[in-house]
């Protein structure tokens, strides 16, 4: 009796642990990039997040809406959406003060740098344009190793 007592517990709590990541994929936002992973697939599906049920997950493929089966899929990595206007230009002038000894040494001694007239300031200029996707896909769904695998029902034997 006591057994019993102590073993409903755990059995519930492992079941709302299974049910934690389906609720995780529930709770991205619209048109998040996923990757599925489905079970005999080498290669994952990318698509963009469109809706879930309990029982199927709902992607836009190429503009069409596609829904696979939770039981078919092994895994679900996600980024959020990317944002507008994502591309940082990145600008840096810098100014060298003419009064200042050069403090770059070659072989035969302090070199001058470019050749620009005495007393004159030199400078130099830099500048990078990033994409700004540094999003990364994270693991939101995957499937419990003791969960049933949707499979097709058995044929009867012939008689």
């Amino acid at each position: 009796m006591l057994v019993r007592l102590l073993l409903v517990p755990v059995l519930l709590a492992l079941s709302a642990f299974a049910s934690d990541d389906w609720d995780k994929v529930k709770n991205l936002p619209g048109g998040s990039d996923l990757k599925i992973y489905e079970r005999g697939s080498v290669q994952p599906k990318l698509a963009k997040y469109a809706d879930l049920t309990e029982s199927s997950l709902i992607i836009v493929v190429k503009n069409s809406q596609v829904a696979i089966a939770k039981g078919s899929i092994e895994r679900i990595e996600a980024r959020p959406p990317a944002k507008k206007g994502g591309k940082k230009v990145v600008s840096d002038t810098h100014f060298d003060d003419p009064a200042k000894p050069s403090t770059d040494a070659g072989p035969h001694g302090p070199t001058a740098g470019p050749q620009s007239a005495p007393g004159t300031p030199s400078y130099s200029s830099s500048t990078s344009i990033s994409s700004g996707d540094d999003r990364e896909f994270t693991t939101v769904y995957r499937r419990a190793s003791g969960s049933p695998a949707q499979t097709m029902p058995a044929k009867p034997e012939p008689r």
